[in-house]
C-alpha cells in the first residue's frame, strides 16, 4: 500500500506542475514586460567631444575637392549619463582642397572637412573639426594638422598627403542642439515577478 500511495503522490504532483506550465504559457513572462520606455528631450552642449575615426583612404593623389569623406563615431557621446550619438553612427564631410607634390620641395595638401551626423531621433547635428590628428600615411608616423577657425578644415602635409582608413580624429558639436532619447527602465513587474502558488503533496 505505501507504494501505491507514493505512485498516486507522484501523479498527483506531476498533474498539478503540467498545469501550471500551461498556465504558464498562456501568461507573458514577466521579462517581456521587464523594460518600458520614456522619451526625454536632451541638448548637446557647444563643444561636445565626438570621437571619429575615418572611414576611407583620403590622398592628395587621387582626390579632388567636394569628394565625399566619411567618419563613424568611435564610442558612444553622453550628456549627464545618457547616451545621445551612439558609437557607430556615420558622419558626413568631404574634400575642401588638394594640393599634389610639386618641385622645389613643394609638399602635398589635403584639406577636408568634418560636416554633421544624424542622431537616432532624426536630428541634424553640425560638427566643427580637431586640431590634431593621428596617424599618417601608412600609419607610421603621427600627422600634426591645423583646424581651420570655422569650417573644420585640416591639413595634412606630406610628399603626398595621404590619410589611411581608420585614422583617429575628435571632431566638437558645432553649438547647442536638442535630440529626443529614449530611455528604458525596469517595470514593476520586474522587481515584483509573480510567484507559483506552493505545492502540497497530493494524499490518499
Amino acid at each position: 500500500m505505501p507504494l501505491i500511495r507514493y505512485a498516486m503522490q507522484m501523479a498527483g504532483l506531476l498533474t498539478l506542475l503540467a498545469a501550471l506550465g500551461s498556465l504558464g504559457a498562456l501568461m507573458p513572462s514577466p521579462l517581456a514586460k521587464a523594460q518600458e520606455s520614456s522619451t526625454q528631450r536632451i541638448k548637446i552642449p557647444d563643444g561636445t567631444l565626438v570621437p571619429l575615426y575615418l572611414k576611407d583612404d583620403l590622398s592628395s593623389k587621387k582626390n579632388k575637392p567636394n569628394d565625399p569623406v566619411r567618419f563613424q563615431v568611435r564610442a558612444d557621446v553622453r550628456v549627464n549619463g545618457v547616451v545621445v550619438i551612439p558609437a557607430r553612427t556615420m558622419v558626413s564631410g568631404h574634400v575642401l582642397d588638394v594640393g599634389g607634390a610639386g618641385f622645389a620641395g613643394h609638399a602635398g595638401k589635403l584639406n577636408f572637412s568634418v560636416d554633421s551626423l544624424k542622431a537616432p531621433d532624426g536630428t541634424t547635428i553640425p560638427l566643427r573639426g580637431s586640431p590634431t590628428i593621428k596617424g599618417g600615411s601608412n600609419g607610421a608616423v603621427a600627422a600634426a594638422a591645423t583646424a581651420a577657425y570655422g569650417p573644420a578644415g585640416l591639413f595634412i602635409r606630406g610628399s603626398h598627403a595621404d590619410i589611411r582608413k581608420g585614422t583617429m580624429l575628435s571632431a566638437y558639436v558645432d553649438g547647442d542642439h536638442e535630440v529626443v532619447v529614449t530611455l528604458l527602465r525596469l517595470s514593476a513587474a520586474a522587481d515584483n515577478p509573480p510567484t507559483a502558488p506552493p505545492i502540497s503533496p497530493a494524499t490518499g
